[in-house]
């Protein structure tokens, strides 16, 4: 079998077995959320086409909120496997998408949140037979080592972060990808958030930090007193290191640093504020 390099996500929903425990018919609307978030951009791609826009920078945008690096999209339960060859636009989409999914529903009880890993590496497609009320039918798997290193890096971290390896990042170009990512230990990071704010209009994007943190602010209240806590204050702080990391790269931190300083005080973060900062406080 001829070997085939590609990159391989593995996205978990975030706490999806107690929202079941608690309430199983909100937790199914968390698929038809993200089921509704992939027509779009499927519509979208087809209807509107980066092409079709003249400006560079909106053909990039439009770009980047697509999902046509997905060579494969394989949801079961509550994970997705996504397969990919452009491991820069793949990086960008699964960010613009895992954030779509999060701001989708204002209701905080089926807020879509994804987990994952990953990796860049050895993967094929195959065809299986399964039985599907009664009958058999061939459908699609994954197997490869970049499918099982997808599935261990998204085991590893706490709250809705995605991580990556280090053969992922080497096949990055940095200079597209750099306000977007951040290195943790031995392994790096997706600031998906970010993807929240378009560099190009400047400071005036702060003004949508708070779709971001509000909502995960009640989240982390929610669950304050349950073994779900941690996961919900690593989203605090990587909406805080995401909105810092992207307006430092366009010489806007400042302004940016007293945005969050301000919300950390009327939202009493204070005696939080260096695990949410960490070295930009």
């Amino acid at each position: 079998m001829k070997q085939a390099v590609k990159a391989v996500a593995y996205l978990d929903l975030l706490a999806f077995s107690h929202r079941v425990r608690e309430n199983t018919k909100e937790a199914l609307e968390i698929f038809t959320n993200y089921q509704t978030i992939l027509e779009s951009k499927i519509r979208d791609g087809k209807t509107h086409p980066p092409d079709s826009y003249q400006n560079e920078n909106l053909k990039k945008l439009a770009s980047e909120r697509l999902i046509d690096s997905f060579n494969y999209f394989l949801p079961f339960s509550d994970s997705i496997f996504i397969v990919g060859e452009d491991p820069d636009l793949f990086l960008k989409q699964i960010g613009h998408f895992v954030l779509a999914c999060f701001i989708f529903d204002s209701a905080d009880t089926t807020r879509t949140i994804f987990r994952g890993g990953i990796s860049w590496g050895e993967v094929h497609g195959i065809d299986l037979i399964a039985i599907i009320e009664k009958t058999p039918r061939e459908i699609k798997n994954l197997v490869g080592k970049a499918v099982v290193e997808a599935v261990y890096l998204e085991s590893k971290v706490k709250g809705p972060r995605i991580i990556f390896d280090k053969t992922f990042y080497e096949s990055l170009k940095k200079e597209n990808t750099g306000p977007y990512i951040r290195e943790i230990e031995d392994k790096y990071e997706i600031l998906w958030p970010a993807f929240s704010f378009i560099p190009e209009n400047g400071v005036s994007e702060l003004s949508k930090f708070d779709e971001l943190f509000i909502p995960a602010f009640k989240l982390w209240k929610t669950f304050a007193d349950t073994e779900y806590s941690e996961h919900y204050f690593n989203f605090l702080e990587l909406i805080f290191i995401s909105t810092l990391k992207l307006f430092e790269s366009i010489n806007e931190l400042k302004d940016c640093h007293k945005k969050l300083t301000d919300k950390i005080s009327e939202y009493e973060l204070n005696s939080e504020a260096k695990k949410l900062f960490g070295k930009y406080f």
